[in-house]
């Protein structure tokens, strides 16, 4: 079975027959069911964000939900795929936007990254309680908190994220020169811009002096040293945490069969495959696993 997941965002589009919201690749038009101010307004202040999540399933508990990266999140009806409640981060802590892969942990805990824009540009570590087990809310009913923030550096601009990695100990956030410029995306209405217009390659972009080492943690021999021409050497820590890479393996070759492969966390050795019966075809995916234990 399969259907297009009934958003605010599809059905404004089946309604409207164009789009209303900005997407990654799509700009938007004028809301005609808007009076004049309204659309006058949603042009200089584009608050109403796409629901269209269309990059990512999980399940929370028993619960299926569809993300994308904006701060909505769709619970869906495995059974017949029908969308039944939206659920709006905005709703339980103050983010604009959250990373497509949220990772759940073995006691519940669901952790994600998030940004915020209204009050300045931040990203945010967001903390799903765990559940109270046997009873309890399932889901995003649990209630959330954010963790940490971290200040951008950048006045106007961030850097771009679709996911973040999580071990044992640490949360890793990618910090790259990909970058998206806020003014561009407020001016989206106007200049009608997707978000792709807005997203700015600056590979001279540097983080801290020469000769720093960015990491801060306590109680660790890794490293991050900044280099003269922005270049950052990384040394690794040597009690690395024990843990194996679930990478899914797409063999496209006639007659052979796709299969998720084990590798070492800290060697990078494959431990061993588990193949898929050739009459299944795994769809394509950018994303590894990690899994403790």
């Amino acid at each position: 079975m399969s259907r297009f997941l009934d958003t605010v965002a599809y059905n404004k589009v089946c309604q409207v027959k164009r789009p209303v919201f900005v997407e990654f690749g799509t700009k938007a038009y004028p809301d005609q069911e808007k009076n004049v101010f309204s659309r006058y307004l949603s042009h200089l202040v584009p608050l109403e964000l796409s629901d269209n999540v269309m990059a990512n399933v999980f399940i929370i508990d028993d619960e299926l939900y569809a993300s994308s990266e904006t701060c909505h999140v769709w619970k869906i009806n495995p059974t017949n795929l029908k969308c039944e409640k939206r659920i709006d981060l905005r709703d339980l802590v103050s983010v604009n936007l959250a990373s497509s892969h949220p990772h759940i942990c073995p006691d519940g805990s669901v952790y994600n990254l998030c940004a915020s824009f209204m009050t300045g540009l931040r990203y945010h570590v967001m903390k799903l309680n765990p559940r109270k087990l046997p009873a309890g809310e399932k889901g995003f009913e649990r209630g959330a908190s954010i963790m940490t923030t971290i200040s951008s550096s950048q006045k106007t601009t961030y850097s771009y994220y679709h996911s973040f990695a999580l071990s044992e100990n640490y949360i890793l956030f990618l910090k790259q020169p990909l970058l998206v410029n806020t003014v561009k995306m407020a001016a989206s209405g106007i200049k009608g811009y997707c978000v792709r217009d807005c997203l700015e390659w600056t590979p001279t972009m540097k983080e801290g002096k020469p000769g720093k080492n960015l990491v801060t943690l306590k109680d660790t021999q890794a490293t991050a040293v900044i280099q003269e021409n922005g270049v950052i050497f990384l040394t690794p820590e040597t009690k690395g945490e024990a843990g194996v890479l679930l990478s899914v393996v797409l063999d496209v070759a006639d007659g052979t069969r796709d299969f998720l492969m084990v590798i070492h966390a800290k060697t990078f050795e494959e431990l061993g495959r588990a193949y898929i019966p050739r009459s299944v075809k795994l769809p394509p995916s950018v994303h590894a696993r990690f899994r403790m234990h």
